[in-house]
C-alpha cells in the first residue's frame, strides 16, 4: 500500500515539475535575448530598448514569477501606454517591494491603471516615476487610490511636470503613509505654490530622512512653512532645497527649527541667493547640525563677503568631510580663515584625512 501511495505521489508530482522547469525555460529565454540574467527575485530591464512584442512577453511571463519584488522598466519608451495590461499582471506578484518607471513616456490613463494596481502590491516600498511629464495634472489619479496605511518607504516624482494641484493632492496622502523616508519632489518648478500644503502634512511623516526639494520654485513663505515642519522630522538626514532663488534673504524668519534637525548629515544650499543676512543665521544655525557631514554653499555670491565667522566654527562639526563653496566670490582673508578652521578641526577630532573643501571659481585667491 505504501509503494502504491508512493506511486501516486510521484505521478502528481512529475507533470509540477515539467511545468516549472518550462516556466524556468520561458523566462531565461526572453531575458537572454536582453542580454539579462535571470533573477527570481529580481526583474531590471533597464534601458533595454524595449518594444511592443518584447512588453507584450512581459506581460506574458510576470505571472510566472510569484517571488519577484523588484522591477525596474525605467528608460523604456514603448512602456508607455502598455501599463494597463502589465499591472492586471501584478496580481501575481504580490510581493512586489520596489518599482522603477523612470522616463518610460506614461500617459495619463497609465497613471490611472497605476493607481488602481497599488492595491495588488500590498509591500511595496519604493516606487520611482520620475522623468514622465504627463504625471504632471494627473498625479491625484495615483494618490487618490494609496490605501491607508501604505508601506510606501520611498516616492521619487523628479521632472514630472508636477503642477500646485499636483501638491495639493501630495499632501493630502501623507498621512495614509506615514512610513514615507524619502521624498524626491526635485525640478518641479510649479510645485512651490502648494509647498505650504505640503509642508503642513509632513507631521505625518516622522520617519522621512531624505527631502529633496532641488529647483521646486520654493518661496520665502513656503520655506517659513517648510522651517515649521522640521520640529516633526527629528531622524531627517539629508535635506536639498538648492537652486531656489527665491528663498534668498529669507532665512533670518525661516531657520529657527533647522537647528534641531540633531541628525542631519548633508545640507545643500547652493544656488539660492543667499544674503549676508542669512549668512548670519546660517552661522548660528550650522554649528549645531553635530551630525553633518556635507555641506554645499556654491554659486551663493555673498558667502565670500561674510564667511569667515561660519569657517571658523566648523571645529563644532566632527563629521564634516565635504565642504563645497564653488563660485561664492571668496577672498584672500577667508582662505585664511578656512586654512585655520581645517587645522584647528583636524586637530581637534583626530580625522584619519582632511575633510574635502571645494572652493572653484575663488575669485579673490590670486589678488
Amino acid at each position: 500500500m505504501n509503494n502504491f501511495r508512493a506511486e501516486i505521489q510521484t505521478m502528481k508530482q512529475a507533470p509540477l515539475d515539467a511545468e516549472s522547469t518550462l516556466c524556468h525555460w520561458r523566462v531565461k529565454q526572453f531575458l537572454e535575448k536582453l542580454n539579462r540574467q535571470p533573477h527570481n527575485k529580481v526583474l531590471d530591464l533597464n534601458n533595454c530598448a524595449l518594444v511592443a512584442t518584447d512588453i507584450k512577453e512581459l506581460i506574458a511571463i510576470l505571472p510566472l514569477l510569484p517571488d519577484l519584488q523588484e522591477l525596474d522598466l525605467s528608460w523604456n519608451d514603448f512602456v508607455g501606454g502598455a501599463l494597463q495590461s502589465l499591472t492586471l499582471q501584478f496580481s501575481h506578484t504580490q510581493k512586489l517591494k520596489v518599482l522603477r518607471l523612470n522616463n518610460c513616456r506614461l500617459t495619463a490613463k497609465d497613471v490611472t491603471f497605476l493607481g488602481e494596481a497599488l492595491e495588488v502590491i500590498p509591500y511595496l516600498e519604493i516606487l520611482d516615476l520620475s522623468w514622465n511629464n504627463n504625471i504632471g495634472r494627473n498625479l491625484s489619479s495615483l494618490t487618490e487610490k494609496i490605501p491607508k496605511g501604505y508601506n510606501l518607504k520611498t516616492l521619487k516624482v523628479t521632472d514630472c511636470n508636477l503642477t500646485m494641484e499636483d501638491g495639493k493632492s501630495l499632501a493630502q496622502v501623507l498621512n495614509r503613509i506615514q512610513w514615507l523616508e524619502e521624498l524626491d519632489l526635485s525640478i518641479n518648478k510649479s510645485i512651490g505654490c502648494s509647498l505650504k500644503s505640503i509642508a503642513q502634512e509632513l507631521k505625518y511623516v516622522p520617519g522621512l530622512k531624505v527631502l529633496n526639494l532641488h529647483m521646486c520654485g520654493l518661496k520665502q513663505d513656503g520655506f517659513q512653512c517648510l522651517d515649521d515642519a522640521f520640529q516633526y522630522l527629528p531622524e531627517l538626514k539629508k535635506l536639498e532645497v538648492s537652486c531656489n532663488k527665491d528663498i534668498g534673504g529669507g532665512f533670518q524668519n525661516s531657520a529657527a527649527h533647522l537647528a534641531h534637525l540633531s541628525d542631519l548629515e548633508v545640507l545643500d544650499l547652493h544656488q539660492c541667493c543667499i544674503t549676508e543676512e542669512d549668512m548670519a543665521v546660517l552661522t548660528q544655525i550650522i554649528p549645531l547640525l553635530s551630525s553633518l557631514q556635507e555641506l554645499d554653499l556654491s554659486s551663493n555670491k555673498s558667502v565670500g563677503l561674510s564667511s569667515d565667522n561660519l569657517l571658523s566654527r566648523f571645529r563644532f562639526l566632527p563629521k564634516l568631510k565635504s565642504v563645497f563653496l564653488s563660485n561664492c566670490s571668496l577672498q584672500q582673508n577667508s582662505f585664511a580663515s578656512l586654512g585655520k578652521a581645517v587645522s584647528e578641526t583636524y586637530s581637534a577630532f583626530s580625522y584619519p584625512c582632511l575633510p574635502s573643501i571645494d572652493c572653484q571659481m575663488w575669485e579673490g585667491l590670486g589678488q
